[in-house]
């Protein structure tokens, strides 16, 4: 039975908020004061996620997940890396850099974040200046990902963060979160951030935040956060969205929510920004004001994401989720004439360069590459799939899988190829016909 929905959001939410019971119980002292250490942290990490808003919770899939919900992590395929300066005024500068990418049955990600507060005078006792200084806080995080059993699907990760002040000492937090998908256009995320024990009266900033993204259209996604502070007691709320008019161009605006006053005159709340990617390299750029206290200009510099393409989906890639190819029926022409093999095993194929499987070993080999897609290893699927297909040239469950398999790969040509085969063989599926004249729309784009 399939698993619905709203099922598997309520059985993720129910094992967070366990957790939350048992070990994010904020400070006394911080509940009473709000004292806080590593307050930096509470800055929005990298310029995408700032620009729409900072609702990100659901959304996370690049190497900045670690520091929004680490379980976004699980959705990264390849190498990603970015690097961000956030440069917020008053002498305050905040710089960011993330890296992620597959580790063993998971994603592994660092990051790093630097905070100076620029440099200050000293004075004596009688207020005479006697030089300066400059103070710098620090915070380094590693994380792992790995999928969700297949009846939730989706990612779960956790962060480990050591911070440390330049005045109030180190600190050790913990962070964790999962992605799930709600439905082929939905997706739910929850996050607990900074968890960490009290020291000097002091925690970490804490908070714990959900959020959902909805895919309404091929390239814009909407997405909604809250979120509720455990160290300081402040809840806030917050929409946003990204519009991709090209695979290079990403529009993005929205409005971050504060339910207690923070006693902040002029335009406070209201981001936007733009961003831009040419071949694997990326430019971001959010703009964020904080009302009389100034403004913030953040710039990231991402590499390894590729075209800019909407976030939510259930395969986790950095591409929208390929439709899995229907199982043929008993008038679909399969696996006819395939190629002569020799008895002692796979022999090369001249033309393409793969290997032709024997016809006993088909079954096997589609298997694996069935395994293969649905874990997110699209290069390994991608081999497999055209070994059946140079032996079974009409298989066609074989072809769909290529499809999106190359698809996921940025091989919109071959992604064509195997698409137009596919459809030619199963015309019935109408969700792989839309699917293969929105590819083709997307290849025709310069």
């Amino acid at each position: 039975m399939r698993t619905s929905g709203l099922t598997r959001i309520l059985v993720v939410l129910g094992a967070a908020g366990c957790v939350c019971a048992a070990a994010a119980q904020p400070p006394d002292s911080s509940a009473e004061h709000g004292f806080r250490r590593g307050a930096f942290l509470t800055r929005g990490a990298a310029a995408r996620p700032v620009a729409m808003g900072e609702v990100f919770t659901a959304v996370a899939d690049d190497s900045s997940a670690i520091s929004w919900n680490p379980g976004g992590l699980g959705r990264i395929q390849s190498f990603q890396a970015l690097a961000t300066y956030d440069l917020g005024g008053y002498g305050l500068g905040v710089s960011y850099a993330a890296a992620a990418c597959p580790l063993g049955s998971g994603v592994g990600g660092v990051s790093l974040s630097v905070c100076s507060y620029g440099e200050y005078d000293l004075r004596d006792i009688a207020g005479f200046k006697t030089g300066t200084d400059s103070a710098t806080d620090l915070a380094a995080g590693l994380a792992y990902a790995v999928r969700n059993p297949g009846f939730l699907g989706g990612s779960t990760g956790l962060a480990v963060e050591a911070v440390h002040e330049a005045v109030g000492g180190s600190l050790i937090g913990l962070s964790a979160g999962s992605v799930i998908p709600v439905s082929e256009r939905v997706s739910a995320g929850l996050a607990v951030l900074h968890l960490g024990p009290q020291v000097g009266g002091y925690s970490l900033p804490s908070q714990i935040r959900g959020g959902a993204a909805w895919r309404t259209l091929a390239n814009l996604t909407v997405a909604a956060d809250a979120g509720y502070g455990l160290a300081d007691r402040m809840s806030w709320m917050a929409v946003g969205g990204e519009y991709l008019p090209s695979p290079s161009i990403a529009l993005r605006a929205g409005y971050k929510w504060v339910a207690q006053d923070q006693a902040l005159e002029g335009i406070s709340g209201l981001n936007a920004g733009v961003g831009f990617s040419i071949g694997r390299i990326g430019l971001d750029y959010a703009f964020q004001p904080y009302g009389d206290m100034g403004l913030s200009h953040r710039i990231s510099i991402r590499y390894g994401v590729g075209p800019l393409t909407v976030a939510t989906r259930e395969s986790g890639a950095t591409r929208a989720k390929a439709p899995a190819p229907r199982k043929p029926g008993p008038k679909t022409p399969v696996a006819v004439g395939p190629l002569p093999v020799s008895p002692a095993g796979p022999v090369p194929v001249p033309e393409s360069g793969e290997t032709v499987v024997p016809t006993r070993e088909v079954g096997k080999v589609m298997q694996q590459a069935r395994d293969a897609y649905n874990a997110g290893r699209y290069a390994e699927a991608a081999k497999l799939l055209r070994q059946v297909v140079a032996a079974e040239p009409l298989n066609a469950e074989a072809l769909g899988y290529l499809g999106g398999a190359c698809y996921q790969l940025g091989d919109l040509d071959e992604a064509i190829r195997a698409y137009k085969t596919y459809v030619k063989l199963v015309s019935s599926d109408i969700r792989a016909r839309d699917f293969l004249d929105r590819i083709m729309r997307e290849r025709s784009q310069p």
